[in-house]
């Protein structure tokens, strides 16, 4: 389907640009704007697309499998989002220090040790992309760049498939990297 990205630049601290606050009041990235919607979280967005554009086959139908997905796609953002942010937000701010590091990198362990026991092979479901690779595969991404996912063959074997997929390196060519510049 066509489409038109629009980037920003962030100023620093990591603040968004009045050209996005505009968009959206906070700042949020990413937003779309499709069919008189404006849609910001990478999680409604991911569904809204699924739902509208490819009649809901990626994400699981019913029972335990769809489920399963919603908990991880909650997840993702909720929690290795949230301490992946955190570990970004130190490096870009000089580092993470005393008793706050130590909570952030135990709740950092805890979120991608959870990831490495979930995943399947070759997505995170077993054989079919699913909305949850999506999200899954932007935060290792980030937890790669941070040199966190050392620990973590299978969550790095993940990211590496979902890596060599043609949408996916597509998707970088068109919008760019998903990490900063190191």
């Amino acid at each position: 389907m066509p489409y038109e990205i629009v980037g920003y630049v962030r100023e620093p601290g990591f603040r968004a640009p009045a050209e996005l606050r505009a968009v959206h009041p906070l700042g949020k990235a990413p937003v779309i704007e499709d069919g008189g919607h404006l849609i910001a979280e990478s999680a409604v967005i991911l569904d809204y697309l699924d739902r509208t554009y490819a009649d809901g086959r990626f994400t699981p139908r019913d029972g335990a499998a769809r489920l399963r997905h919603s908990e991880m796609m909650h997840f993702a953002e909720a929690a290795i989002g949230s301490s992946l942010r955190t570990n970004l937000y130190g490096r870009l701010t000089g580092g993470l220090t005393g008793t706050f590091a130590a909570i952030i990198e135990r709740d950092t362990g805890a979120a991608l040790g959870h990831v490495e026991t979930q995943i399947s092979e070759p997505y995170f479901q077993g054989d079919g992309l699913t909305l949850a690779d999506v999200q899954l595969g932007y935060l290792l991404d980030l937890a790669s760049y941070l040199g966190l996912l050392s620990d973590y063959p299978s969550a790095t074997a993940y990211l590496g498939r979902l890596k060599e997929r043609d949408a996916f390196k597509k998707a970088v060519s068109v919008g760019g990297p998903m990490t900063p510049p190191a």
